[in-house]
């Protein structure tokens, strides 16, 4: 049988306390992963692994991080395309920043209720044959 070199995307704390304790229990993290796959195919594991859960990840904290970086970009180009003059810039360009900051808002609105929809239970539909 062909081995595959599967990857997946955790955050470092997590791998980094997942590895630690593999290496306590005596093992690591690669059998570990592996001994669930095949757990998992031969419905060896709690049924809840099923569920659909509402993952832990903070995607508006995500989302928010994203928009201040973008945010501190564009007032960084507008430093350096203004110099030292940039407390004086004018008012069309405060209102531009203003307009810009009002439309991240309505952006993050309509992402909130989004991401509410998305982690909402699913709904079963009955499909008639």
């Amino acid at each position: 049988m062909v081995s595959k070199l599967a990857t997946f995307r955790t955050d470092d704390e997590t791998w980094d306390s997942f590895q630690a304790k593999a290496k306590r229990n005596g093992t690591n993290a690669s059998a570990l992963l592996q001994r669930f796959v095949r757990d998992y195919l031969d419905d060896k594991l709690d049924s809840r692994i099923d569920s659909p859960a509402v993952s832990d990840v903070d995607i508006q904290a995500m989302i928010d991080d994203a928009i201040a970086a973008k945010l501190s970009e564009i007032k960084d180009e507008i430093k350096e395309e203004y110099g030292a003059g940039f407390r004086g810039i004018s008012a069309n360009i405060t209102n531009q920043l203003q307009q810009r900051d009002r439309e991240i808002d309505e952006l993050r609105q309509a992402i909130s209720a989004l991401t509410s929809e998305a982690t909402a239970p699913a709904k079963k539909l009955k499909i008639v044959a």
